[in-house]
């Protein structure tokens, strides 16, 4: 194995590494389900808003980080000039914004119903504490 390809292959394990996943992320959020409000509460922070639909109530949980870390982009391209595979190294430059929402339904004496999530699995993994 040449050592360029030795390199990308190390560098891509490197990244891969680091990512969170959406079943961990899922289960370190879906672990609250069984808590009681106050205490969901008390390790989630306040949550940002509160909403109620159709009769049902919802908390909801909103956060967001900024960041210009160095990302890796690859292109792929078939046919014409543009064949093969070229791999963009960004320094800086754009930022990337990552939002995570959680949403808890609660009934009329506010016990935990459900909780749903959508945003970026690493973000969401990092602002929800374990159980």
């Amino acid at each position: 194995m040449n050592l360029p390809k030795f390199a990308l292959i190390t560098f891509g394990a490197v990244l891969l590494s680091g990512c969170v996943s959406l079943k961990q992320a899922d289960e370190r959020i879906l672990a609250w389900q069984s808590s009681n409000l106050d205490d969901l509460i008390q390790a989630w922070g306040l949550p940002t808003k509160e909403v109620t639909v159709a009769s049902r109530n919802y908390l909801v949980w909103n956060n967001e980080k900024q960041s210009s870390d160095v990302g890796v982009g690859i292109t792929l391209g078939t046919g014409g000039r543009h064949g093969g595979i070229s791999l963009t190294t960004l320094l800086g430059g754009d930022a990337e914004q990552n939002m995570c929402s959680r949403v808890v339904e609660i009934d009329e004496e506010r016990n935990i119903l459900g909780i749903q999530w959508n945003g970026e699995p690493s973000l969401c993994f990092d602002v929800t504490p374990e159980k």
